[in-house]
């Protein structure tokens, strides 16, 4: 088996692993007919993260460090802005009808205003 084939055999394991239990402790909350919170989502937060780290390896193996810092960095940045755009909706901070308008990404998305 050639070195590629190993290491992808590798991350193939890693991340059916994690998204089986992502799934399992997110399936039974999104099949719920009620409300639900935040800490219902965390434990599968915890793999979903795990499992982006494991395919952010996986496709940034074969780049220079430096290439692969600056990556990470775009995604740091975009992740920090993720959460200072939606921040004030979790931790009920300033919330205004203009703001909830704007934070919906899909039309499905129900923010209770």
């Amino acid at each position: 088996m050639s070195s590629q084939a190993a290491k992808t055999a590798f991350y193939d394991e890693v991340c059916g692993f994690l998204v089986i239990a992502w799934a399992l402790h997110y399936l039974p909350f999104f099949l719920m007919q009620r409300q639900l919170f935040l800490h219902h989502y965390l434990p599968s937060l915890w793999f979903a993260v795990l499992c982006f780290c494991a395919v952010f390896d996986f496709i940034t193996s074969r780049v220079r460090p430096r290439t692969r810092i600056q990556i990470a960095t775009i995604v740091l940045i975009l992740v920090v802005w993720s959460w200072s755009h939606f921040s004030p909706l979790t931790y009920a901070g300033e919330w205004t009808r203009g703001k909830c308008e704007r934070a919906k990404w899909l039309r499905t998305w129900d923010f209770s205003w």
